[in-house]
């Protein structure tokens, strides 16, 4: 993937992965480390910072990126555009748009496999790749329930 990504990424992209230094030696674009935290905001805000514009999904057993990466990437696909696979083990490039999707409040689970679930509970915006805002409101448990309406009292 280093290579592909080294071939066909931009010179100023920055990269997130679970070994940054590793995959620098093929990659040979910035790189970073992503947040090892079941908060998505928290995970997604830490992308933000680095300016991190690609991600990088690997499926080698290693519990950071099932535990953290994936969850986020799973409850935020408008903000993953998938760009190339690999197979054996299968390997993900994904670009990253931080203002596209949903933008709020989350309400954690866990199912009776232990696995942490999350999904749209509360106060969020849902934005086009733009970062224009096509829903704004209340969501309850994943579906958006409620506009937001202004008063003029």
């Amino acid at each position: 993937m280093g290579s592909w990504a080294n071939a066909n990424l931009p010179q100023d992209a920055v990269i997130t992965t679970r070994k940054p230094n590793l995959f620098y030696l093929t990659a040979k674009r910035k790189l970073t480390g992503f947040k090892s935290t079941a908060e998505f905001n928290e995970l997604l805000d830490g992308l933000k910072e680095k300016k991190v514009t690609h991600v990088i999904l690997d499926q080698l057993g290693f519990s950071q990126t099932g535990r953290y990466l994936y969850p986020v990437i799973q409850g935020n696909p408008e903000k993953f555009q998938g760009l190339h696979t690999i197979p054996n083990p299968e390997t993900y490039l994904f670009k990253f748009n931080y203002e596209a999707g949903y933008q709020g409040e989350w309400k954690q689970s866990q199912d009776a496999n232990g696995n942490l679930n999350s999904v749209k509970h509360g106060q969020g915006v849902m934005k086009d790749a733009n970062g224009n805002v096509y829903q704004e409101g209340t969501w309850d448990n994943g579906n958006f329930v409620q506009l937001n309406v202004e008063s003029n009292d």
